[in-house]
């Protein structure tokens, strides 16, 4: 319109927003391709480097309080949580390892929950949500915690059988105990129950 009437100080000053615009535009694509980025990273077991894009995102995603940083935040969230997970689940502290992959689950929703704010540049549905495979990798490292801690479990009951055996007397009984027990130490690579179980044997 601007132009048709030959109005310059129009043509600028919509110029000058169309510029605006397109900054935005591109800004608000690249969030969406950090938490592509960040789901392909969880999609791979790689809850580091998913945080590394959750923090470019929040970089770019600056304004408090938008939709968008708050599902980036739980996202975070997310991350951080799995991360100590793995790390918990390294110590073979199966229980504390299963409530931070719970609580990365539940952070999971929350994100998928949240709605885009009203004309922010999308090119799905969903904001945040991870992706069926994503989600599939981190339940699965709560199964692999729920299975050390039954590993833990049968461990400690072998320990406590053979000891309860050894007292008794009862060598052959207890020896056996104590070597299960190294066999469930040995194959999860736990060096400290491995030298206790051979203390034992």
């Amino acid at each position: 319109l601007a132009e048709r009437a030959g109005n310059d100080t129009e043509c600028q000053e919509a110029q000058s927003l169309m510029d605006a615009a397109t900054t935005e535009l591109d800004r608000q694509k690249a969030v969406k391709e950090q938490v592509q980025s960040i789901v392909t990273c969880l999609e791979q077991k790689d809850p580091d480097g998913a945080l590394v894009h959750c923090q470019q995102a929040l970089d770019l995603e600056t304004e408090p309080g938008t939709n968008e940083r708050t599902a980036l935040e739980a996202l975070k969230g997310l991350c951080e949580s799995w991360i100590a997970g793995n790390a918990s689940l390294s110590a073979w502290q199966g229980e504390d390892g299963k409530a931070n992959f719970e609580k990365s689950v539940e952070l999971a929703e929350a994100a998928a929950c949240t709605p885009s704010s009203a004309g922010y540049y999308k090119d799905r549905e969903a904001l945040v949500a991870l992706s069926e495979e994503a989600l599939q990798a981190l339940k699965s490292r709560v199964s692999d915690a729920e299975a050390e801690i039954e590993r833990q479990a049968a461990y400690t009951g072998l320990i406590e059988s053979g000891t309860a055996h050894l007292n008794e007397h009862k060598a052959i009984q207890s020896l056996d105990e104590f070597t299960q027990a190294h066999g469930l130490a040995e194959r999860a690579g736990n060096d400290t129950e491995c030298q206790e179980a051979q203390s034992l044997m």
